[in-house]
């Protein structure tokens, strides 16, 4: 017997709803009743005994339950019921050391009267264990973060480690003892976990077409910038291009290609090095990087936690006690540590800036403080004490296209550096040909109280018979100060050649520019000053002073600029002046005063309303000539998640007494950014448009998407074409899945589907992925999804409904997860089921034997994800039911 019908979720079924929740309303006092007298338990919770039984008779009326749900039920049956509930594959919340980690699905069983979980070994294999601990078991390091372990064998596998699992809230709590982990946790999972991703192709390009038309002539402009890379393995292979065309009247067409780098490359999780072969530039980081063809070898501070390279200073004290101690920076606390009694030394401080002093605090066991202040101030080029940062290569300089006159010399290249005891760092490098020696050294202290200082010799041997032949000297310092009381940071820096000229290695062998030109005028002396004010809720204060005087000018160039920003009722507003003077060799000096005045105002202010996020702006410039040029701009946003941007603007010049016009729109598609602008102006009108994005090739398929920004994945998310990841912004919808751009290397990266997007009749098992991704790697994740319909089914035996709470499982689609519970109807609902299959339900009778039936169905009207069917079905007897036990009514779905 099978009776169909379909309803709207709206149509008024409420009763059969209402009686549903009255039977979770039951299951959740029953299972908080059930978890009060639970304690942490090795392998998991146990259900009811029979003296937390009898305790809950007296916690819960009987009476009430059989008023609620029928004569027939009992707390022994709501026990069952709950075991049934409980077991199977069940999505949980997993803490380590009270931390939450994931969410997760993992499979619930039911052994000897406990509940025990099998979870992913990769819950574990991403904890970061200290590997240099000499007891800790070899099983973890071997382990395989893609088998599956038990809940019940953790303590053996970790000695001190427990397990509280917990049905009622879906949580898997692990504690596990912190000598087990690395005494400095940073953000970089340990590379067991990295995932190189899949094979790939990924070009990102840019394309601009404009036209230009004057009163004499039309012009038109092509440009298309690629930049591409071969992902094979762990190694990658990168470069790129530029395609230009012009075509302007009355003359011929001109195209030009340039190509770029030209590379291998790929990354050495053990050393944290990375090498590269083909044209690139070298990866310097104490000295001037350098383009060349050969072979380099690098420390790659990307495989680094932030806390492993830079400068923070080493704090030491005394503890009385067992004490806490707490490092604040800016009011924030940065560090906290438990010590044992006497001295101690923290020197693994995560990094915290460059600029502000640490305040310590000692709490020791009785309460009492004491506190002091330890003066921080660093500089670009000061490491962590012990760390070491280092590049080395070698090849033929310069790369394909460069104008070398024909020389084409070998080149070695090296840096390196080393932080050292007090507060100190010590560095230095080289660039050496056969004609041409560039070499430096330099310490970089941090003075306590008074701030942090550089100092570098450079010295220049150049015998390529060039005009900047012979040998130069030098000497730079720089000083930076941040003073926490006044919010002021101030830094200096001097350069003076000492003897010679300190040409670069492009000066010596005359490397052209873009435009033919040899680079000329090396550096004799320069003078660099810059102060940056906070004053509150008043706003910010710059100045900068700049007087530079190269080789061959006759006096020396100078600037100077101050600016000032506030915000006054969300309006910005900006005060800027500048000054500036350039003396050539001629004897011919320009002098360059500026003035302005801008603001930025919400049109929200102005009109009072609230209208999205549109603002108004206008400025005031007086030029060197003593005009006023007059600026009024419009821009805002529109479209879900802002997807359209625009901007108009129209200046007026008080020189030339001219208007000029401007204005953009972009438009953020799911394939690509589109743009165009316009601009007219006395003696130009001109229209540009645009589009950029990326080509992505997988075994998969060919995929057209938004920009790649690093490591991308594809999410692949079959027959649910709705589904989007919640970072929408650099999300690209394709044809089975999603692309998503811009996560983080070496670190995990949660990738959460938007669930309010997904229709009803949608089942996943897991709605967040979790991914560790390596060197820019393509990775490739499932969401194993199943779209079925809904179904509201009420269960009829030869005696009736089956009773209150029998379970009832989907045996046709294991894999699926269709679970319910009977109402005492003998209704349940499901939310997503195949078109066609076979139910069985199973409840124990008075002498506690266990009964099942089983009732196929067939759903053959016409489909739609907003209805419900409503299905009665005949359950016939099952002679000998599957469902024995708790444990057997479980299937463990494929691993996603």
């Amino acid at each position: 017997m099978t009776k169909l019908r379909i309803f709207s979720p709206l149509s008024p079924s409420a009763a059969a709803f209402r009686r549903l929740a009255a039977s979770a309303l039951f299951f959740l006092l029953f299972g908080a009743a059930q978890a009060l007298p639970a304690a942490p338990v090795e392998g998991g919770d146990a259900p009811l005994s029979a003296e937390e039984l009898e305790a809950f008779k007296g916690a819960f009326d009987e009476a009430t339950l059989k008023s609620l749900f029928g004569p027939d039920a009992t707390l022994a049956g709501m026990a069952e019921i709950d075991r049934n509930s409980a077991t199977g594959p069940r999505t949980y919340e997993i803490y380590v050391n009270e931390r939450f980690t994931e969410r997760r699905r993992i499979t619930v069983l039911e052994e000897n009267g406990r509940y025990v979980a099998e979870i992913p070994a990769e819950v574990l294999s991403a904890l970061p264990f200290d590997m240099s601990n000499p007891d800790i078991p070899s099983a973890i390091a071997e382990l395989d973060p893609k088998s599956t372990l038990r809940t019940d064998g953790l303590n053996a596998l970790l000695p001190g480690s427990t397990v509280r699992l917990s049905p009622l809230k879906e949580e898997l709590r692990i504690v596990i003892p912190p000598s087990w982990f690395s005494k400095r946790r940073g953000n970089i999972a340990p590379d067991r976990v990295w995932d190189w991703g899949e094979n790939a192709i990924v070009a990102n390009y840019d394309l601009q077409a404009g036209a230009a038309r004057t009163d004499e002539r039309t012009a038109a402009h092509l440009n298309l910038n690629v930049n591409a890379r071969l992902n094979a393995g762990a190694w990658r292979v990168l470069g790129g291009g530029n395609f230009s065309a012009d075509n302007r009247s009355g003359e011929p067409s001109e195209t030009e290609f340039e190509r770029r780098e030209l590379y291998a490359t790929r990354v050495f999780p053990e050393s944290k090095t990375r090498v590269k072969f083909g044209e690139f530039t070298t990866a310097s980081y104490f000295t001037t990087a350098t383009n060349m063809r050969g072979a380099e070898i690098h420390v790659e501070p990307d495989m680094l936690d932030d806390n492993s390279l830079d400068f923070v200073p080493v704090i030491t004290g005394t503890a009385a006690s067992e004490a806490r101690v707490t490092v604040r920076q800016l009011g924030r606390i940065v560090y906290e540590r438990y010590v044992s009694p006497g001295p101690f030394t923290l020197e693994n401080l995560p990094n915290i800036g460059n600029s502000g002093d640490l305040f310590v605090t000692v709490t020791e066991a009785d309460g009492t403080e004491s506190s002091y202040v330890v003066p921080f101030t660093t500089n670009a080029r000061q490491l962590r004490r012990g760390k070491s940062r280092w590049s080395a290569a070698v090849g033929i300089y310069g790369q394909a296209g460069d104008a070398l006159e024909d020389k084409t010399p070998l080149v070695a290249a090296f840096d390196g550096g080393y932080g050292a005891p007090f507060n100190t760092t010590l560095y230095g490098g080289a660039v050496l040909t056969d004609a041409y020696d560039n070499v430096r050294a330099g310490l970089g202290v941090m003075v306590p109280g008074t701030g942090a200082l550089n100092i570098e010799y450079v010295r220049i041997d150049d015998r390529t018979e060039g005009p900047s032949e012979g040998l130069g000297s030098g000497l730079a310092l720089s000083f930076t100060r941040y003073v926490e009381q006044t919010g002021s940071h101030l830094t200096l820096r001097y350069e003076r050649a000492i003897s010679g000229a300190l040409t670069s290695i492009d000066e010596a062998y005359g490397l052209r520019d873009a435009w033919g030109r040899v680079p000329y005028g090396a550096v004799l002396e320069e003078w660099q000053a810059s102060v940056s004010q906070s004053m509150g809720r008043f706003g910010n204060l710059n100045l900068s002073y700049n007087r530079r005087k190269r080789e061959g000018d006759n006096r020396p160039d100078t600037s100077l600029a101050a600016s000032y920003t506030t915000s006054v009722n969300r309006t910005n507003l900006t005060v800027a002046v500048q000054k500036s003077e350039r003396h050539y060799a001629s004897g011919e000096t320009t002098e360059d005063l500026t003035a302005s005045v801008n603001a930025t105002i919400p049109l929200a202010v102005i009109t009072g309303d609230s209208i999205g996020s549109q603002t108004v702006g206008t400025g005031l410039t007086r030029t060197s000539d003593g005009h006023f040029d007059k600026r009024l701009s419009f821009s805002g946003s529109a479209l879900e998640d802002n997807k359209l941007t625009y901007s108009l603007q129209a200046t007026h010049s008080g020189a030339e007494r001219d208007a000029q016009a401007n204005g953009s729109v972009q438009y953020r598609a799911n394939r690509a950014d589109l743009r165009f602008s316009a601009n007219a102006g006395p003696l130009e009108k001109s229209v540009t448009a645009s589009v950029n994005g990326a080509v992505v090739a997988l075994k998969d398929g060919v995929f057209l998407t938004k920009e790649a920004d690093g490591p991308t994945v594809f999410a692949e998310i079959v027959d649910v074409p709705e589904a989007q990841l919640q970072n929408r912004a650099r999300s690209t919808s394709v044809a089975g899945g999603v692309f998503s751009t811009g996560l983080r290397n070496y670190e995990s990266n949660e990738l959460p589907l938007a669930v309010n997007d997904l229709p009803p009749n949608v089942y996943l098992p897991l709605y967040t992925k979790r991914v560790v991704p390596a060197d820019d790697a393509v990775l490739k994740v499932t969401f194993d999804a199943f779209r079925g319909e809904q179904l509201l089914v009420n269960f009829v035996t030869e005696d009736g409904p089956p009773p209150f709470g029998s379970f009832v499982r989907l045996v046709s689609r294991p894999d699926i997860g269709a679970e319910s519970m009977l109402d005492e109807t003998g209704t349940a609902y499901f939310a997503a089921v195949p078109e066609k299959g076979e139910f069985e339900v199973s409840w124990r009778d008075e002498t506690s034997t266990k009964l099942a039936c089983r009732a196929p169905y067939a759903l053959t009207a016409k489909k739609d994800d907003a209805m419900i069917y409503k299905v009665e079905l005949a359950c016939r007897p099952t002679p000998q039911p599957e469902a024995n036990t708790a444990a057997s009514i479980t299937t463990t779905l494929p691993k996603p």
